[in-house]
């Protein structure tokens, strides 16, 4: 299938040919649907990395050594072991 757009850059055709090649898509359009999702999660996790990243400047953390690290995971686990109700192994 043939892309052409006026508005579109030789890069941009030439990577929505491509993804209409391998198959995993039937229109440009879904091509650049998809695109379009990843790119909107993409900028929610900059959002959240840069909100990490200023309560971090801030000051606003927890410092863990091994033995917090530790026992912060095993509680971690034991939640999500009893919220799905998988047995401990």
């Amino acid at each position: 299938m043939s892309v052409q757009s006026s508005d579109s850059s030789p890069e941009l055709l030439q990577l929505i040919e491509q993804e209409l090649d391998s198959g995993r898509y039937a229109t440009p359009g879904e091509v650049l649907l998809d695109a379009m999702k990843l790119l909107h999660e993409r900028h929610a996790y900059d959002a959240e990395i840069q909100k990490g990243m200023d309560q971090f400047a801030r000051g606003e953390f927890v410092e863990y050594d091994r033995e917090g690290l530790k026992a912060m995971f095993e509680d971690l686990r034991a939640q999500i072991l009893a919220r799905t109700g998988a047995s401990h192994e």
